[in-house]
């Protein structure tokens, strides 16, 4: 390989650079004929084989050199421009080799850096080991630090025991003894973590089952397995809480739950296991917001019927029929009435919005809408000041009036229809018209 013939050509500049010392001190023997050498002007724009070729030319014509002589000392210094040339491209390989080496926590592996250190020549890389004995240090601190972590992590942790074998595993580097050992450790664990699921789901600990599970998909993420088998005692779980949830009365937490459950990967899996389970609880939500009709609390009936649709959308893909939903929205309407009547229109189109949301839009409705929609139009504020920011005591910088500049010019950029501006010079009288 061309990185080996580098190397073995370094080699041979430091044996032909001691030889050519050592003959220069014995000070004896007589001049050389040999032709001299045309070195390029500039080496780095040199091909590796050109420079390999020369460099290989010039050892051999120095050993024949006469010790001491003008040509010996020509053909050292010949050697030494050649021999840093390929030195410092022998630097850049090593360099860009260890750059595509995935880092651990900013750190190269051990493993790497010792491979790459052990083959380096100290006298010729100087500068560059420096930097590989620099990184050697910064990793072996890390893995130091990991282990001492490591000794003072109960074994409860189990998660954090397997994050930090993980991590001086690929610290330590591939197929060193210490990687095998710390991987060795991290798989056990996780077997007895898996292990340890499947007895809790013949258990029906599902809860258990759960946070164990989570260990080992998060630490192997492309488990399909694993996946799946999460899949399902989340449902599980899920379906749990439901009932326990119908038993106390606890009823929004657990939808709060299923509703973000939606939005994950499991959803679809576990889908069609809890539709069995959800028709008996929209109609149990159902009878819960007619019961609250009944009473008159229609804030409560709101809230449960929200709960029954809700469920029927995300299990059963389909509107609920609800019992008492008639009655419900025929109250509601009373209520805008009123709301309407005694000038309050914020209240009356909250009204609306409920009515519209469990019972038909109807023309009767639509009239009350644009109606309501008009008044609450027609009595909206719109207009809006910038008055200037007041400036830090602290601060030589004056931006006040800068700010408040901006403000408004986002407010002409983004919603200039919606919003009246009233320009600074009018605020002096619009203020006193206030207190007014």
């Amino acid at each position: 390989m061309r990185t080996n013939r580098t190397e073995n050509l370094i080699n041979g500049l430091m044996a032909s650079l001691v030889l050519a010392g050592l003959l220069a001190l014995t000070g004896c023997g007589g001049g050389s004929s040999a032709p001299a050498f045309q070195i390029p002007a500039d080496p780095r724009a040199v091909g590796q084989a050109e420079l390999e070729s020369l460099f290989g030319q010039i050892s051999v014509q120095m050993q024949t050199a006469k010790p001491g002589s003008d040509r010996a000392l020509e053909l050292q210094q010949q050697l030494s421009q050649i021999g840093g040339e390929l030195a410092q491209r022998a630097a850049a390989t090593v360099r860009t080799r260890l750059s595509e080496i995935d880092r651990v926590d900013g750190r190269i592996p051990l493993g790497a850096i010792e491979r790459e250190v052990a083959a380096s020549d100290i006298t010729v890389f100087q500068q560059f080991d420096d930097e590989l004995q620099g990184e050697l240090t910064a990793t072996r601190k890390s893995i130091r630090e990991r282990e001492n972590m490591l000794s003072t992590t109960t074994d409860d942790k189990v998660l954090d025991r397997i994050n930090l074998l993980s991590e001086l595993s690929s610290l330590s580097g591939t197929g060193s003894e210490k990687q095998v050992s710390y991987a060795k450790q991290r798989d056990e664990i996780l077997r007895d973590v898996s292990k340890e699921a499947e007895e809790a789901i013949r258990n029906e600990d599902y809860e258990k089952a759960q946070s164990l599970l989570g260990i080992v998909q998060e630490v192997n993420p492309g488990d399909e397995s694993t996946r799946q088998a999460k899949c399902e005692v989340d449902g599980k779980v899920i379906i749990k809480r439901f009932n326990q949830a119908l038993e106390t009365g606890r009823i929004g937490r657990s939808l709060d739950m299923l509703e973000k459950f939606a939005e994950t990967d499991c959803f679809g899996d576990i889908k069609d296991g809890l539709a069995a389970e959800a028709a008996p609880m929209v109609e149990a939500f159902g009878m819960l917001g007619q019961e609250s009709v009944t009473a008159n609390d229609l804030g409560s009936a709101y809230r449960r019927y929200q709960d029954a649709k809700l469920l029927s959308q995300l299990l059963l893909d389909h509107e609920p029929n609800l019992p008492g939903i008639k009655t419900f929205v025929e109250r509601l309407d009373k209520l805008y009435d009123r709301a309407f009547a005694a000038g309050e229109f914020g209240a009356a189109w909250g009204y609306l919005k409920v009515m519209t949301e469990f019972g038909p839009t109807t023309p009767q409705i639509r009239q009350k809408l644009r109606r309501t929609r008009d008044e609450i139009a027609r009595r909206a504020v719109r207009g809006l000041t910038a008055y200037p920011f007041e400036d830090p005591e602290a601060s030589q910088a004056k931006v006040g009036d800068a700010v408040s500049s901006k403000v408004v010019q986002h407010i002409f950029r983004g919603i200039p229809n919606d919003v009246r501006i009233v320009e600074r010079e009018q605020l002096e009288r619009i203020l006193e018209e206030c207190k007014r």
